[in-house]
């Protein structure tokens, strides 16, 4: 009985470090996106199809939570739109992580290590974009 108890104490804790992660990386994703200059239209082609991707990694998620279907990311949509999709798509994903907790659960993993990579390529497209600002003297 103990062993079960203690597996499933650390089952609990590797899930619950798997929906920190999630969290963490959406909401960076989050302030990443919403810093960027939705005029910038050489920008948005470089993140627009990583942005579309953690839209579709937040409803993949939300789906997979809540056995229901969360939704789906659309295709070349404007910088406003795009963003806006983002967020609506994370409100979703937070909503159903705080109703039902992400199980430790191998493709809740690899979505998480997705959205990571995602928020990554963001910070670099935008330390890209600040270098090229300040022409190039970071």
């Amino acid at each position: 009985m103990t062993t079960v108890t203690i597996e499933q104490v650390g089952a609990h804790r590797v899930a619950a470090d798997i929906t920190a992660e999630l969290q963490n990386a959406h909401l960076e994703a989050a302030k990443l996106v919403a810093a960027l200059d939705l005029g910038d239209s050489r920008l948005w082609r470089q993140v627009d199809r990583v942005v579309a991707a953690l839209a579709a990694t937040a409803y993949e998620v939300t789906g997979i939570l809540t056995g229901e279907s969360a939704g789906r990311a659309a295709v070349r949509l404007p910088p406003v739109v795009r963003a806006r999709e983002l967020a609506a798509a994370q409100r979703v994903l937070f909503h159903a992580l705080s109703r039902h907790p992400a199980p430790a659960d191998e493709p809740i993993d690899r979505a998480t290590d997705q959205a990571k990579q995602l928020v990554q390529v963001l910070r670099n497209v935008t330390l890209s974009v600040q270098r090229d600002a300040d022409g190039g003297s970071r």
